[in-house]
C-alpha cells in the first residue's frame, strides 16, 4: 500500500513497505521526466520490492530538476525514518540518476544507481556541448545544481552511452567529483534504461552492485543489452543514419527499415525513415512515417518540421 510521507508544489514524496520482512535496506526511487505518477507508480517498484527493500519515491511533479529547497525539505522527514535501516539505495534514470546522486550525501546513501544522468541542465555550466534539457533550467529554483564533491555519498554505479559524447561529457564531470564506475552500454543512446526493463533483470542488477560485484554487475547488463529489440533497433538507427549521410538510400532504407520491424513505437526511428523516404522522392511514405512520429510525440517542434520536409518533398 503507498502512502504519502511528503509533499509541496515541487515534488511529493511516497512510501511503500516490502511485503513480509524488510531485508533492512531502504530505497530512494527519483523519478525521470515525464513522469506519470498516477499511470506509472514508483519508478522500479516492482525490482526494489522483490529484493525486499522497503521503498521511498521521489517524485518530482515538473521537470523542475528536483530543486535543493524541496529536496531538504523531504530530507527533514525522511531522514528520521530511514534512520532505522542498514543500507540506503538511490535509484534514478536521466533527470532521476541527477537527483539520485546529487542527494547521495543529503540521504546518506551507500550506493547509487544512476541510469545516463546529467551533472547541471544550468546553461552556465553545460552550454554549448549540451542543450537538451536547458530549458527545464529555473535561476530561481536550480541555482548551484552542478553535482559537487559533498554531495555525493556511496558507491556510485552510472550506466550510460560511451558513444554519445553529451552523456559521456556529463560522466567525465561527474568522476572529476568523487568515485564512480561507469558501465558501457554501446549504442543505447540516452535511453540505457530500455534493455534493462525487466524486473529481474533490474534485481540482478542491483544484487551484483550491492555486492561489490561490478564485474558481474557490467556482464548482466552487456547480456541484456545484446537480447533487447532496443539495441538491435538502436544499432540498425545508427547504420541508417550513418548510410543516409553517405548518400547511400536504398541501404539506409534497408537499416531503418529493420530498426522500425525491432521497436515499431520509436519515435526518433520514425523520423530517420520520413528523412529517407524524403530523400528518395517518396512522399506518401515519409508523411506516413513523420505522422506516426508525431502521433507518438506531438510536443517535438523537430517532428513537425519533419512533417513539413515530407509534404514538400
Amino acid at each position: 500500500m503507498v502512502s504519502t510521507i511528503f509533499e509541496d508544489d515541487r515534488i511529493s514524496v511516497h512510501f511503500v513497505p516490502t511485503q513480509g520482512d524488510c531485508s533492512g535496506i531502504a530505497a530512494l526511487s527519483y523519478s525521470p521526466m515525464n513522469h506519470n505518477f498516477a499511470a506509472k507508480g514508483i519508478p522500479a517498484r516492482a525490482a526494489l520490492l522483490s529484493m525486499k527493500f522497503d521503498v521511498f519515491g521521489i517524485i518530482a511533479k515538473q521537470n523542475n530538476w528536483y530543486p535543493q529547497a524541496s529536496l531538504k525539505a523531504a530530507a527533514a522527514v525522511l531522514l528520521p525514518r530511514l534512520q532505522s535501516y542498514r543500507k540506503r539505495w538511490a535509484y534514478g534514470s536521466s533527470m532521476g540518476a541527477y537527483g539520485a546522486i546529487k542527494y547521495s550525501a543529503l540521504m546518506g546513501c551507500d550506493y547509487v544507481l544512476a541510469l545516463a544522468p546529467q551533472c547541471s541542465i544550468d546553461p552556465t555550466d553545460v552550454a554549448p556541448w549540451d542543450s537538451r534539457f536547458t530549458r527545464h533550467f529555473s535561476p530561481a529554483l536550480n541555482a548551484g545544481m552542478k553535482i559537487r564533491s559533498s554531495d555525493m555519498a556511496g558507491r556510485i554505479v552510472i550506466i550510460g552511452d560511451p558513444m554519445l559524447a553529451a552523456d559521456l561529457r556529463h560522466f567525465e564531470l561527474i568522476e572529476q567529483c568523487g568515485e564512480v564506475t561507469l558501465i558501457p552500454a554501446y549504442f543505447c543512446d540516452h535511453y540505457v534504461v530500455n534493455p534493462i526493463a525487466s524486473r529481474q533483470i533490474l534485481a540482478a542488477l542491483f544484487n551484483a552492485i550491492q555486492k561489490g560485484d561490478l564485474a558481474s554487475a557490467r556482464e548482466i547488463y552487456r547480456k541484456a543489452r545484446k537480447g533487447s529489440n532496443y539495441y538491435r533497433g538502436s544499432l540498425m538507427q545508427a547504420l541508417a543514419r550513418r548510410r543516409l549521410q553517405q548518400g547511400r538510400l536504398d541501404a539506409a532504407l534497408a537499416a531503418s527499415t529493420a530498426a522500425t520491424e525491432a521497436l515499431p513505437d520509436n519515435a526518433d526511428f520514425l523520423v530517420t525513415k520520413s528523412r529517407i523516404h524524403t530523400r528518395r522522392k517518396e512522399r506518401d511514405a515519409a508523411i506516413a512515417a513523420a505522422s506516426r512520429a508525431l502521433e507518438l510525440n506531438p510536443t517535438r517542434e523537430w517532428y513537425h518540421q519533419i512533417m513539413r520536409d515530407a509534404e514538400s518533398g
